[in-house]
């Protein structure tokens, strides 16, 4: 079988940018890369609900002064956060206390963390967005083909996005067989470098096993 390189390392630097942007000695590059992954899983299952886009990541390390931790969130339900998780500060204060209680080093050395959370302008243009939308329709047991339809429907009216592909792949609609299955609307040339797709995955735990969801967007700007 082919295999398939990911579509937004393969553009790093050409038209997708790094999301995490930091330098750090060979002795600690290490931790500081598992930290990210952690920071990543506690944020992606905190701001499910508010349906997150992209989390980026910027550090300043100096082993003699402050370390400064920056971490800019893209969401598209802002309301949740300042209803559900009561304030902004509430929320900030949490994520503090799970890193001092993840890593020790963030209680004994002086860590300074800046929060930056925007609402994303325009969801419909985001792949992480639209396969969020196609797991929670598959969770709901909505057939996968009308829960495809819908996720192209959508995107049809933009005039921005040049073209859009998903795939699912597994017990569809229950089948005993595992297969894949996809969908496709306008151009997605992912073998062009100066194409700028988007890219996301990932997984619907249905009552007859985990259903994979890929999304490709082909974004004219």
């Amino acid at each position: 079988m082919g295999q398939k390189i990911h579509p937004v390392g393969f553009r790093l630097g050409i038209t997708q940018s790094h999301q995490s942007n930091w330098f750090a000695s060979p002795k600690t590059y290490s931790s500081y890369v598992y930290e990210d992954f952690v920071i990543r899983n506690y944020l992606t299952n905190s701001l499910k609900p508010a349906g997150l886009a992209k989390i980026l990541i910027n550090r300043q390390i100096d082993e003699l002064k402050n370390n400064q931790l920056e971490i800019h969130i893209l969401i598209n339900k802002l309301e949740f956060l300042l209803m559900e998780s009561d304030n902004f500060h509430k929320f900030r204060n949490k994520l503090e206390v799970f890193l001092k209680k993840k890593f020790p080093h963030y209680a004994t050395r002086k860590q300074f963390l800046r929060l930056v959370i925007n609402q994303i302008e325009n969801p419909e243009f985001e792949a992480a967005l639209i396969a969020a939308d196609v797991v929670e329709k598959l969770e709901n047991r909505i057939l996968f083909r009308k829960a495809l339809r819908q996720a192209i429907e959508k995107t049809k009216k933009n005039s921005e996005i040049e073209g859009l592909k998903i795939q699912v792949s597994g017990r569809l609609n229950g089948a005993e067989m595992a297969r894949t299955e996809w969908l496709r609307e306008g151009r997605v040339p992912l073998q062009t470098l100066r194409a700028k797709i988007d890219y996301s995955h990932c997984e619907a735990n249905t009552l007859y096993g985990v259903i994979g969801v890929k999304v490709w967007v082909f974004k004219l700007t």
